[in-house]
């Protein structure tokens, strides 16, 4: 899922991995009403996705108050209500459009950092979960957030280990797939280390553990990797500016995307 440069691109396409379409908050809300702009989405959607059998997976990333209300996971308030019927609304209307399409919200279920899981997780799933059931597919996000050391490896495994539990407990119920979204740069939460290229190695461990996580049976289907690095580097994030060493854009994201790639390939042929 990406604006990839165009040598990368052709390794993708040649190695038959769809690409993911997604539609950000400027064009579901672009006037931040908290509803969707059904003119708006509908002109976009006609822009990206023409076909109107078209079969791919399409995104929702919703991401504005409602959303933030929804992650600090304080169900039965009028906003918390308002917002998962707006949500809710907004994928019927784009399953409506394109309907043989494979629809999601980014991030629903909401992943939470595993030490307050157990006190936000039912909260969040009770009160979301009509809004997980009109959900084609579920995707988390499971973007790491702490560099090596900052945290211990123990606490990253239970992150990704309680939440993938959490999330395929809840598809196995509706029968959905799971698609965690994964990103080879850590989370800019933390802003010393936020950008910076997750060591391989951690992250081919990372995906090695999504991989194995089961509940009754049930494992992930696969993970939609993020790797929108032009427009971090259009606004020249300090981190990757590190990172470049004097290389080009396009080599340096050729570079980068490649590397990632290689290891993602390898664990999920």
């Amino acid at each position: 899922m990406s604006n990839m440069p165009a040598n990368f691109s052709k390794n993708i396409k040649s190695a038959k991995i769809p690409n993911c379409i997604y539609f950000s908050t400027n064009y579901i809300d672009p006037l931040n009403t908290l509803k969707i702009d059904k003119i708006a989405f509908k002109t976009q959607l006609n822009k990206q996705v023409p076909d109107l059998n078209y079969k791919g997976i399409l995104v929702l990333d919703w991401e504005n108050e409602i959303f933030d209300t929804l992650r600090e996971g304080k169900p039965n308030t009028q906003i918390w209500d308002e917002g998962v019927s707006n949500f809710i609304e907004a994928i019927k209307y784009a399953k409506k459009l394109r309907p043989k399409a494979q629809w999601g919200y980014w991030n629903i279920p909401l992943a939470i950092y595993f030490v307050k899981l157990d006190t936000l997780w039912s909260k969040r799933i009770d009160a979301t979960e009509k809004l997980i059931q009109e959900c084609d597919i579920l995707m988390p996000s499971l973007y790491d957030v702490y560099p090596t050391g900052a945290v211990s490896w123990q606490d990253d495994t239970a992150f990704i280990k309680q939440n993938l539990l959490k999330t395929l407990a809840i598809a196995s119920k509706y029968d959905k797939p799971v698609l965690p979204f994964v990103w080879h740069r850590y989370s800019d939460a933390v802003k010393e280390s936020g950008l910076t290229s997750i060591e391989p190695k951690e992250f081919a461990n990372q995906l090695a553990l999504m991989k194995s996580v089961s509940y009754k049976g049930k494992k992930i289907n696969g993970v939609i990797w993020w790797q929108e690095d032009l427009y971090f580097i259009n606004v020249k994030s300090a981190n990757i500016m590190k990172e470049m060493k004097g290389r080009s854009n396009e080599r340096y994201r050729d570079d980068v995307l490649s590397q990632y790639f290689r290891i993602l390939k390898k664990l999920f042929k």
